[in-house]
């Protein structure tokens, strides 16, 4: 059982849900972050110019809602739905080729997902916590970087912490600005306008009304040599070079400096290569972050890794559980803690049956295939459950061990066998199943088929020799 199992339980890929062919495909793209919306809205007609030359798309709704990136929401035609992920492999090496870009390519994440909160779902996102500056956090990254970059796992790796972000410092000479009579108010609403905008009123037409904004033409905002042609009042109404009072500095900081569990962070993510599942996402990554990181640095994981590791460990002590209630109520039931005990070694051979149909599948262990293990220790207990009562009966009538469990497991196979009939074939239709969210209840069906007919085979043997053992130890010790 071990030698069958553990190596089944280690290789099974391991995902929160199983991915599902949804007809939407979710495109993210990002560019640089010192882009103006202008610039970003520049690279919409390559996109376009790529989807409307596949095939398969029906339509596509593109969004950009602030600068240096944009969504879109892409529509497969119906009969085309089945060949979603390979759409989508295909889309992402073609969007790559376009320069200056960041592309993610994503098939719509299944249901269950919807409610987890995801930048880019999909994809990957792992944090590193460190006590460090950002410049040494930000060289550190760069060399996991490199490193995840060159794994064949992961899709256009990027990081967030970068010095990329073109700021301006304006300094104002407040002495020479003091001695010339100007205030700071006149200096700032200068600012303020010529280069922000402000509402200088409103012009009403036709009914409606639209505001009226200041501002220097766009054409001039595109360098800092503006600010050579502006000139502000002193008290005495005089015209200043507004040159004459500042100092210009330009830096380039990160757009944003982040924190994570109140340690200084930058979060790390990726695109998932296709047949990736996260749980050996999950893996990788943290082996390369043991190999690339110094030992002062933390991880961790979030959005939907971080939801995938929480439900992973919840559905271990749900399963616990799970034995340890039906073991008390067989304790209530047959009036012995010994009795349980043999009718719950089917379930063991019961759960080897149910991962080897998942790997002959090609299936994986997330939150429907548990659900389906969880099902399946209530079912398989009942073929111990009937042997075990009728050999118990028989002992008391009179009878000795091996005739009362020869006579249990031969009265008791066709019941158990017409059991497992009705029950196997009522999961069927759901390891069969076809259409709209099919891969959901194929991980529930096969579960179930591939437990309850592997634990059915060997249910008969193993219970009957657990019964003897168990049984014939009491009796040696009572005697």
């Amino acid at each position: 059982m071990i030698v069958l199992g553990a190596p089944l339980f280690y290789f099974l890929p391991r995902e929160l849900a199983p991915p599902m062919n949804i007809p939407i495909i979710n495109l993210w793209v990002k560019t640089a972050n010192q882009d103006s919306f202008s610039k970003t809205l520049s690279f919409i007609p390559q996109f376009e110019q790529v989807l409307n030359k596949i095939p398969e798309v029906q339509d596509y709704l593109m969004q950009n809602w602030e600068k240096g990136d944009f969504y879109a929401v892409i529509a497969l035609k119906p009969n085309k739905i089945k060949r979603s992920h390979e759409i989508t492999d295909r889309l992402q090496k073609q969007l790559d080729n376009i320069p200056g870009t960041i592309v993610t390519v994503n098939v719509a994440p299944p249901p269950l997902t919807w409610f987890v909160p995801s930048n880019q779902p999909g994809s990957i996102e792992m944090n590193v916590l460190t006590t460090d500056s950002y410049s040494q956090l930000h060289q550190m990254m760069q060399g996991l970087l490199s490193t995840v970059k060159s794994n064949h796992q992961f899709v256009n790796p990027d990081t967030q912490l970068k010095w990329d972000t073109r700021q301006i410092n304006i300094q104002v000479n407040r002495g020479l600005a003091a001695d010339l009579n100007i205030s700071m108010d006149y200096i700032t609403d200068t600012l303020q306008a010529m280069l922000g905008g402000i509402e200088a009123g409103k012009y009403d037409f036709d009914n409606q009304s639209f505001d009226v904004i200041m501002q220097l033409p766009h054409r001039d905002l595109k360098s800092t040599d503006v600010l050579n042609q502006l000139y502000v009042r002193n008290q005495k109404q005089q015209l200043i070079p507004l040159k004459d009072l500042i100092n210009l500095t330009e830096k380039n900081p990160p757009a944003s400096l982040r924190h994570y569990n109140r340690l200084r962070s930058d979060t790390l993510s990726a695109k998932l290569a296709s047949g990736v599942s996260v749980g050996e996402a999950i893996s990788t990554l943290r082996e390369l972050a043991k190999k690339t990181l110094p030992s002062n640095v933390t991880i961790a994981f979030s959005d939907s890794a971080e939801q995938y590791l929480e439900s992973s460990n919840t559905m271990m002590w749900l399963f616990l559980l799970a034995i340890v209630f039906i073991y008390l109520i067989l304790v209530a039931q047959f009036e012995s803690f010994t009795d349980p005990l043999i009718i719950l070694t089917s379930v063991t051979f019961a759960l080897l049956g149910a991962l080897l149909a998942l790997w002959l599948t090609g299936n994986s262990l997330n939150l429907y295939s548990e659900i389906g293990l969880v099902t399946l220790i209530g079912l398989i207990a009942k073929h111990g459950i009937l042997i075990t009562e009728f050999a118990n009966k028989k002992i008391v009538e009179g009878g000795e061990i091996m005739e009362a469990i020869t006579q249990a497991a031969t009265l008791r196979l066709r019941p158990i066998l017409m059991t497992t009939a009705a029950m196997v074939l009522g999961a069927l239709p759901l390891a069969l199943a076809v259409g709209a969210g099919c891969e959901n209840h194929q991980q529930i069906g096969w579960v179930i088929v591939g437990g309850l007919l592997w634990g059915t085979l060997i249910s008969l043997v193993i219970v009957s020799v657990a019964y003897i053992l168990v049984k014939t130890y009491a009796c040696n010790r009572a005697s």
